[in-house]
C-alpha cells in the first residue's frame, strides 16, 4: 500500500493543489489546504475503492470538504486562484506580467460572478482536470447535468469576458 500511496500522491498532488487554488484564492492557503487534504486521505486510505472511481476524484471529494471546513472556520472568501503566485518571476517579462495580471483579474471577476455550484464544477473541471463522470460521482449530480453546467458556465464566462473586452476596447 505504501508504494501505491506514493504513486497516488505523486500523480495527483498538482491536480488537488490546482483545484484548491481555484477555490481558495492564494497559494499559501492552497498549499495548507492541500496538505490537510492529503493528511485526511492518508488516514482514510483504506476506504479508497478503485472500483468506485479514480484516486483523483476521491481526493477531490476530500478536498471539497477541506475547503468547506476552511470556509466555516472563517478563512478568506474563496474565489479563483491568484495564478500569478504560481509563476516563476524570473522567467516573466514585466510588461507581459502586467498584462497577464490584468487578464487574471478580469477572469477572476468573471468566475466570481458565477453561482457557487458553477464555480465548484469549473474548479473541478479545469483546476483538478476531472472528467464530467468524475465530477458527477463527486458531487452527486448526473453526468449530463455536469456537462450542462460546464457548457452554460463557459457560455456565461464568454459573454462576461466579451462584454468586458467591448467596454475596454
Amino acid at each position: 500500500m505504501r508504494r501505491d500511496w506514493e504513486e497516488i500522491y505523486r500523480e495527483n498532488t498538482a491536480a488537488v493543489l490546482n483545484y484548491i487554488a481555484y477555490r481558495s484564492g492564494d497559494r499559501d492557503s492552497a498549499e495548507d489546504l492541500c496538505a490537510t487534504t492529503f493528511e485526511r486521505a492518508w488516514r482514510r486510505r483504506r476506504s479508497f475503492d478503485p472500483g468506485r472511481g479514480s484516486a483523483r476524484a476521491w481526493l477531490i471529494g476530500i478536498a471539497r470538504r477541506v475547503v468547506a471546513d476552511g470556509r466555516r472556520k472563517g478563512r478568506q472568501e474563496l474565489g479563483m486562484s491568484d495564478f500569478e503566485a504560481f509563476a516563476d518571476p524570473s522567467a516573466v517579462d514585466p510588461q507581459e506580467e502586467a498584462i497577464a495580471l490584468e487578464a487574471v483579474a478580469v477572469v477572476r471577476l468573471a468566475v466570481s460572478s458565477l453561482p457557487e455550484r458553477e464555480r465548484e464544477v469549473i474548479a473541478m473541471k479545469f483546476g483538478a482536470d476531472l472528467t464530467n463522470r468524475e465530477i458527477a460521482r463527486t458531487t452527486g449530480l448526473s453526468e449530463s447535468h455536469v456537462g450542462t453546467i460546464v457548457h452554460r458556465s463557459l457560455a456565461r464566462l464568454r459573454a462576461v469576458l466579451k462584454e468586458d473586452l467591448d467596454e475596454t476596447g
